[in-house]
């Protein structure tokens, strides 16, 4: 394992996923890192989100209920989690939920790294070999970041994009070339009509109602909490409603769902909370078959979900893991 010149210092712009992946691999070869996140809470769409309902909380892994593992490299990371207690397993195989929730994997990989939350950065410049970075800082503070080796992209392309479009620097042919989709997800609690009846944690659906899914979030005998995921087509149709337009047709897209295979028990009568949320950028519309981007030039690298590995098997959350996992075996191998 090779280790750093002192002088190494890497920015990554992104805390979700693949940053964390990105960040805690180059920590482990003894090369400094700083994340970058725009948001308020890590993670990106590891997101968790609580609510109360009746006196009981109840919490949705509304941005990522499941996550899947197609490649034996990645079925080991996912069981490390599961044996620090950060994820468990579903009934199905090679697929994990976060423990207690989605957000315990990115705060258990983000543990002794240095990330700077609500932190937007809105250019980069190249001087005398290194990296700036200016970052608008919430509420409307900006703040300049000297002198790094390295800089790398663990965001969505779009932003990406940006970011070097308002640096005056040149896009990459294979960055200009993805573009990303968005999601709509419904976060449910309805009452049960019937005590016994008890769902598996994962339902795929066939996307007639335009329900791509519907996750179990927790169940008992009197209610169900449940995150349902719109297909593609459907989020891309109702891209442009506002959440209380789109609210009431997902709603009943899903119990319409539930009910094919719950005997029909389900009405709009026993839904006792609902709360839609459209993720804007949430996958890509297509992935590149490599590992990830990397200059050696430029000390620029590029990595995320819209990166399908070598031999395209890598997807979603996978895929952004291993491609930030990639661009710091890039950093180290030319360190």
């Amino acid at each position: 394992m090779s280790q750093s010149s002192p002088q190494s210092r890497v920015a990554i712009v992104g805390a979700g996923l693949s940053g964390l992946a990105c960040a805690r691999e180059l920590k482990l070869r003894g090369i400094s890192c700083t994340l970058f996140d725009r948001g308020r809470s890590l993670g990106g769409r590891l997101s968790t989100r609580e609510v109360r309902v009746g006196g009981q909380s109840f919490r949705f892994n509304h941005g990522a209920p499941a996550l899947h593992a197609n490649t034996p490299e990645f079925q080991r990371v996912i069981a490390d989690w599961v044996e620090m207690g950060a994820a468990r397993w579903l009934q199905e195989p090679r697929v994990i939920a976060g423990s207690p929730s989605t957000q315990t994997i990115p705060e258990r990989l983000a543990s002794g790294l240095d990330v700077r939350s609500s932190s937007s950065v809105v250019s980069i410049a190249r001087a005398d070999g290194c990296w700036d970075l200016r970052s608008q800082q919430y509420p409307d503070n900006s703040v300049r970041f000297d002198e790094y080796s390295n800089v790398v992209f663990a965001c969505p392309p779009e932003q990406a994009r940006r970011v070097l479009e308002a640096s005056q620097l040149g896009i990459p042919e294979e960055l200009a070339a993805v573009s990303s989709i968005p999601a709509w997800v419904c976060m449910l609690v309805i009452e049960k009509a019937n005590e016994n009846e008890m769902f598996p944690s994962t339902i795929r659906c066939d996307s007639a109602e335009g329900v791509a899914s519907i996750h179990i979030q927790h169940q008992d005998k009197r209610r169900a909490a449940l995150v349902v995921t719109m297909s593609d087509a459907w989020s891309m149709t109702q891209n442009g409603r506002t959440i209380e337009d789109a609210e009431p047709l997902i709603m009943k897209a899903s119990l319409n769902a539930l009910n094919r295979v719950a005997s029909g028990l389900y009405q709009l009568r026993h839904v006792q909370f609902a709360q839609a949320h459209r993720w804007g950028l949430a996958r890509p519309s297509s992935r590149i078959d490599m590992a990830c981007l990397y200059s050696t030039a430029l000390r620029m690298g590029f990595c995320g979900d819209w990166f399908a590995g070598p031999h395209g098997h890598w997807v979603d959350a996978e895929a952004a893991y291993l491609s930030g996992i990639a661009v710091a075996e890039q950093i180290a191998k030319h360190d």
